[in-house]
């Protein structure tokens, strides 16, 4: 499938659905996640999320719908909500494979419907802060690691964490960072023929044109660390959102909302909540006034790309090519 086959299936602009001033947002997923997306709906004015289970979800009349469902049944609980004229919002990954994706973006398009998709991570002002701090140097950059420990991330390529996102939303973070798609990627560890059951992160390496991104597991690290590394600089983030940078102009990081600290910069304890709610906001928006979600079903799409990458190369230890025609 060509990357202009795919795109055609995106969502045509049409005039949200109107119940007076109410927006109503069903919540189908775990009910132990569901105060916190609820928490974050009622920071907006005229928005209701009520928890439905996927029989009632079917009934209901509401404008959108949260969708937090393990990869097997995703697919088809999306496509019956669209069905039902509800745009989306769910965590990756959005379909198992492209067949389902297509599927979504066809369903979409009858329905004048959105897709979402969950990835605070996008959205946290560290990470916009390292994006700035990169910005006209990503030529220059010559080694990318994200180290992670998988026994306290969850980081199974096909499970979420609320806040921090998985392993394709990171891939996908550091796509968007260094504005440019990856071109291929080898597991290191091949082999894993379950790579889809178990807990551990795999071993990657993966190619941005001439850049060198290595994902390893370290047993030693605290959530995970994000590292960017040139000549004659040097740039890391990590899980509690610490950032530290050598070789940077010192005057960049006026204004920030941050604490400076003597090896690096923190900010406040509440960054990773007020991303999410950015994230909810933005899908709130969306339904009310139509616009393209800011992570939308393309991210889905690459997110797509990268699971089925890492399966092939965990299977065969070749390298895959991430390049789309």
């Amino acid at each position: 499938m060509t990357l202009a086959g795919m795109m055609t299936g995106s969502c045509n602009k049409q005039p949200g659905k109107k119940k007076g001033n109410l927006l109503e947002i069903d919540f189908v997923g775990p009910e132990n996640y569901f105060p916190i997306f609820h928490s974050a709906c009622k920071k907006n004015k005229g928005t209701s999320l009520h928890f439905k289970t996927l029989e009632q979800a079917l009934f209901t009349v509401a404008d959108g719908a949260i969708v937090l469902l393990p990869a097997i049944q995703k697919a088809s609980v999306i496509l019956m909500l669209l069905e039902m004229d509800k745009d989306i919002l769910t965590p990756y990954p959005l379909a198992k494979d492209f067949m389902e994706f297509d599927a979504i973006q066809k369903q979409c398009n009858v329905s004048n419907r959105r897709i979402a998709i969950l990835d605070p991570l996008r959205y946290w002002e560290p990470v916009l802060y390292i994006t700035d701090l990169l910005q006209g140097m990503i030529g220059s950059v010559r080694r990318i690691e994200l180290i992670i420990n998988s026994g306290e991330v969850e980081q199974n390529i096909h499970s979420a964490n609320i806040h921090s996102g998985n392993i394709t939303g990171m891939i996908r973070l550091i796509s968007c960072i260094l504005g440019m798609n990856p071109s291929g990627l080898t597991v290191k560890n091949s082999g894993h023929q379950d790579i889809l059951k178990t807990k551990m992160a795999p071993d990657l390496e993966i190619g941005y044109n001439g850049i060198s991104l290595f994902c390893r597991n370290d047993s030693n690290v605290n959530g995970w660390v994000l590292e960017f590394s040139g000549e004659d600089f040097y740039l890391s983030l990590n899980s509690d959102g610490y950032v530290n940078s050598e070789g940077f102009d010192k005057g960049m990081d006026k204004g920030m909302d941050k604490e400076k600290g003597e090896n690096g910069i923190t900010w406040d304890k509440d960054f990773k909540r007020k991303a999410f709610n950015k994230n909810i906001n933005d899908f709130i928006t969306t339904i009310r006034t139509r616009k393209e979600p800011e992570i939308n079903s393309l991210d889905g799409m690459a997110g797509i790309a990268f699971n089925l990458a890492v399966l092939e190369s965990a299977k065969s230890g070749k390298i895959i090519s991430l390049m789309v025609e």
